[in-house]
């Protein structure tokens, strides 16, 4: 595919906002149904069913259930190596956009190419398809400094399926949520790969999300590789929620916790330069 920033600029992450929220897309698809982690792409292992620590686990979500389909695996290339992330569809007015970190689309001030996203991915099935790219967004501040990890927030804008739906259209998109309190009590989901775990399955880890610093939150997961940019959903009632932060990195002495950039300024300037364009 050709390069998947073809169409995009690094948004700006300047401005001010008020408390803000985009809803959940709920609707029956139309049709039937200070380490990154992110990980280099690799054969799953099928351990489906098993806890792999104390903290995450697999949810065993269904084929069709609202978190398994708007959850995915992200398959990339990032300068000449493949790499493995997370994301979760997230409604806008477009109806266009996968929600992840923003060293899943753009590392190094570089683009990253090949952005493939596959919904309710499991054990290498895609029961909904490979969706790919024909953009990538991500702030200024992280495509400049990819070291700023409070602005590591990315979007891409997906092509219609070989169906001509769009995919918000086809599967629903989750809400997003930006400038509340911190101490959020979050569900956090994505596809880790690195050892414990083998990249297979959604994982979920829950917990309460208070400050670790200057714009930058954190929970209990111990979630690897792979889950970066995976949502955290707060007023999550099982099936719908609001994306208000993600898998963004660990501190290599601290494996059991999970940071993510606060979800404020930037999110709402990155989110409503997004939000009306479609595929």
């Amino acid at each position: 595919m050709k390069r998947a920033a073809a169409a995009a600029h690094p948004s700006a992450a300047s401005g001010t906002a008020t408390q803000g929220s985009q809803g959940p897309a709920t609707s029956i698809p139309a049709a039937p149904p200070v380490t990154q982690p992110k990980a280099t792409a690799g054969s799953d292992a099928s351990t489906a069913g098993s806890d792999a620590s104390t903290d995450s686990f697999y949810p065993n979500y269904p084929v069709g259930h609202p978190v398994a389909r708007t959850n995915g695996k992200v398959f990339f290339t990032s300068l000449g190596l493949n790499y493995v992330c997370s994301g979760a569809i997230v409604n806008t007015e477009g109806k266009s956009t996968v929600w992840t970190a923003g060293h899943c689309v753009s590392d190094g001030g570089q683009w990253n190419t090949n952005w493939i996203f596959v919904p309710n991915y499991a054990s290498g099935s895609a029961p909904y398809g490979s969706w790919s790219a024909s953009a990538l967004w991500t702030t200024s501040a992280w495509f400049y400094n990819n070291n700023d990890f409070a602005n590591d927030v990315g979007a891409a804008i997906m092509y219609r399926n070989s169906a001509g739906y769009r995919i918000t259209d086809y599967l629903g998109g989750q809400g997003i949520a930006w400038n509340y309190a911190v101490g959020q009590y979050a569900y956090a989901f994505g596809y880790p790969q690195a050892s414990p775990y083998s990249g297979c399955c959604l994982v979920e880890a829950t917990g309460t999300a208070p400050s670790g610093g200057t714009n930058i939150i954190y929970m209990a997961n111990d979630m690897t590789g792979g889950a970066s940019g995976g949502p955290w959903l707060i007023s999550f009632d099982g099936n719908w929620g609001y994306i208000n932060g993600h898998n963004d990195f660990k501190y290599t002495n601290q494996p059991q916790y999970m940071y993510s950039p606060y979800y404020g300024n930037q999110v709402s300037s990155l989110y409503n330069q997004v939000r009306n364009i479609s595929s």
